[in-house]
């Protein structure tokens, strides 16, 4: 092989694999992943209704605290996951947002359910504290504060996305969202 034939066969291959390294760094139009933030939300609903199981059978002791707390944990890393995961997308297609919409009105009952529950408990969280120093109440406030803020924000992410006949969810489950977290937040204020 002559040396310019392989200059010009080595010149097309750097080229080749630059551009395809480069349209895999940059891509140009973000890919609409509805199915993943509909994982996301299911995953959401069945973190929710765990959480909502173990805050009813809650009538103090560390092990339930624990327990609380680690599925707390775990809805505020779906949210953060769900944000994440929505950011990435392109917007969605009628029956992705078709599906999501679904997904949506699922969790939301769930979610006031969860709320009411939680208020019902809350004398028994007042009373406790966690690992012997932090009062339970403070320690719910922080965490519907923080899932308020991030439920909030995933909504409007999903809004932006969804075609104009299901753009109202995201609104809808943020009402529902400030509301029922706005009744939670009162009713662990301070005295």
């Amino acid at each position: 092989m002559k040396i310019p034939n392989l200059l010009g066969y080595s010149a097309i291959f750097f080229l080749a694999f630059g551009q395809a390294m480069q349209a895999n760094a940059f891509p140009i139009n973000p890919k609409s992943d509805c199915n993943s933030v509909s994982k996301v939300v299911n995953s959401m609903h069945k973190n929710v209704v765990q959480l909502q199981g173990s805050v009813q059978d809650y009538n103090g002791g560390i092990i339930h605290t624990i327990q609380i707390n680690r599925k707390a944990n775990g809805i505020t890393n779906s949210l953060n996951r769900a944000i994440d995961v929505a950011q990435e997308c392109a917007e969605f297609a009628e029956y992705e947002s078709e599906n999501l919409a679904t997904a949506f009105l699922g969790l939301e009952p769930e979610v006031t359910t969860t709320i009411d529950v939680l208020i019902s408990k809350e004398p028994v969280f007042r009373r406790g504290v966690f690992f012997g120093l932090i009062p339970l109440k403070k320690v719910v406030t922080k965490k519907l504060t923080t899932q308020k803020a991030l439920a909030s924000q995933f909504a409007q992410e999903v809004s932006q996305r969804t075609t104009p006949d299901f753009a109202c969810v995201g609104p809808r489950f943020n009402e529902t969202i400030n509301t029922d977290f706005a009744r939670a937040l009162a009713a662990f204020a301070e005295d």
